[in-house]
């Protein structure tokens, strides 16, 4: 029988539309004055100087491509949750437990809840949907508790503790990720309601819940996805309440250093693959161990080879990996990964570790370390192309958001998106899609557009939009207003 290294499982393209896994958080600018526009710009992380990407070479079979990314997500499943701690330093109050709280005090949602919030939560309050109005009021007390935990700095769900591998249990983010979601509904009533202050307040809110998400310092990857969903969940009500102008200058300001702020302080995927790298390794070592115990015939000259060999494979695959997170290109990982894969096939036949290899050493350890690298390394193209994707789909609705702040202050938009700073951007936000070049512009007589390449790499002008599926085809925009009522209209002719 083959090690089962990872349990497999899928997310649907739908899955991540609508904002939750199938089965079933920042450090807080409240509070804290901003500088006025015309200050000093903050400090930033656009990226320059990377090297040249090229899109990724699909190097393996589905049946080889057992990433951490997909084994990790199960744990979203799991009912079992983290020790969590009230206090994280002396004075410093952990976002955590009031989270969890505020998940507790859901009171009646529905069964169809979920599809019926993303369906508010993208394309606002519809007559058919008075009735949920009912719902906001029954989980106020949830709400006001999860927008106080978003005003705090520091949120770890999990309190570090003894040496972790895959059997052990992640934390469940549901019930908060459902409280996320009445917040944006709220918002988008207020929106309805012209209260643009509250409006703004929850939009926000749920932005420095994905933050805290994607701050975790333990079940990291299983995190950022979750910054991901919930990210994506209040980016397009939120690039729709920036289109339509629903700020003045004062609130602009504000909505626009906050945007920064969180785009600042975003993490990047490397302690995600470190701690995946760690928890690969511990699952591996007591596998050997209890097949030893049980079998009595343990080598441990042969385990100490073993080790020493995984060891140093995992050093050299992990640095190719590591780089090429970095540049947003992995093609150089697969391909080195994809050698590795061919030769352990031309010297043991088979991609497949048996137990019996363990434990009574007929394959040479270097073979058998080899051969668990190809099984248990992650190809892990999917995760990275998303996670890229959502840091520049919040990239374009920063530069959205200081368009339509220069247009209110100038009355006239920018002739190029250089004029934006250092006023109202430290500098263009970069492309993780085109060579890290900066983000492209269009002006025409109707309106404008920012736009990335998107995934595919291709320069469509903006006017095809980037959609989660198979294809993987568009570019990630940001439109005026003009341009999105232009569009509206032609589809509804279509």
């Amino acid at each position: 029988m083959a090690i089962p290294i990872y349990k497999r499982t899928a997310l649907s393209n739908s899955s991540w539309q609508r904002g939750l896994p199938r089965a079933s958080p920042t450090s807080s600018a409240a509070g804290v004055p901003w500088p006025a526009i015309g200050s000093p710009p903050i400090p930033h992380r656009f990226r320059r100087g990377a090297p040249r990407p090229v899109a990724p070479a699909d190097g393996f079979s589905t049946e080889h491509k057992r990433t951490a990314f997909l084994s990790i997500l199960l744990a979203v499943c799991a009912t079992q949750t983290f020790a969590e701690s009230e206090r994280t330093q002396p004075g410093e109050l952990n976002a955590a437990p009031i989270y969890r709280r505020a998940g507790s005090l859901l009171r009646q949602l529905p069964d169809d809840f979920q599809q019926r919030a993303n369906a508010i939560i993208e394309n606002g309050w519809q007559d058919k949907d008075e009735d949920l109005k009912a719902l906001l009021n029954v989980n106020q007390d949830a709400i006001q508790e999860f927008l106080g935990a978003t005003r705090l700095a520091e949120c770890q769900f999990v309190t570090p503790g003894a040496q972790k591998d895959y059997t052990t249990p992640s934390p469940d983010y549901t019930k908060e990720v459902s409280v996320a979601k009445l917040a944006l509904m709220q918002g988008r009533l207020y929106e309805r309601e012209q209260n643009f202050d509250a409006t703004q307040e929850r939009y926000l809110a749920v932005l420095r819940f994905a933050h805290h998400l994607g701050g975790q310092r333990e079940s990291i990857l299983l995190g950022k996805l979750m910054e991901i969903i919930v990210r994506r969940l209040v980016l397009a009500p939120l690039a729709e309440y920036v289109q339509r102008g629903r700020f003045d200058a004062d609130r602009g300001q504000h909505l626009l250093k906050s945007l920064l702020s969180l785009h600042e302080q975003q993490k990047g995927l490397e302690g995600a693959f470190r701690e995946e790298r760690e928890l690969r390794q511990n699952t591996l070592r007591r596998m050997f161990e209890e097949k030893a115990k049980q079998t009595g015939r343990y080598d441990k000259t042969f385990y100490q080879a073993l080790y020493r060999a995984l060891d140093a494979l995992e050093e050299e695959y992990a640095g190719y990996l590591l780089a090429g997170v970095k540049a947003n290109n992995l093609e150089a990982y697969v391909e080195k990964l994809g050698q590795l894969k061919r030769e352990v096939k031309r010297e043991a036949g088979s991609l497949q570790v048996k137990l019996e290899m363990l434990v009574t050493g007929k394959k040479p350890p270097t073979l058998v370390a080899k051969m668990l690298i190809v099984s248990s390394m992650p190809p892990d193209e999917r995760v990275v192309s998303r996670y890229y994707v959502f840091r520049t789909e919040l990239s374009v609705v920063i530069v959205g958001t200081a368009m339509k702040l220069f247009e209110l202050q100038n009355g006239r938009s920018p002739e190029r998106l250089e004029e934006l700073v250092p006023r109202y951007l430290p500098e263009v936000p970069q492309d993780p899609f085109n060579n890290w070049q900066p983000l492209r512009y269009a002006k025409g007589v109707t309106g404008w557009v920012v736009y990335s390449f998107g995934p595919d790499r291709q320069d469509n002008q903006g006017k095809q939009r980037y959609q989660e599926s198979p294809s993987k085809t568009g570019d990630i925009v940001f439109i005026s207003s003009s341009v999105q009522e232009r569009e509206t209209r032609e589809e509804v002719r279509r």
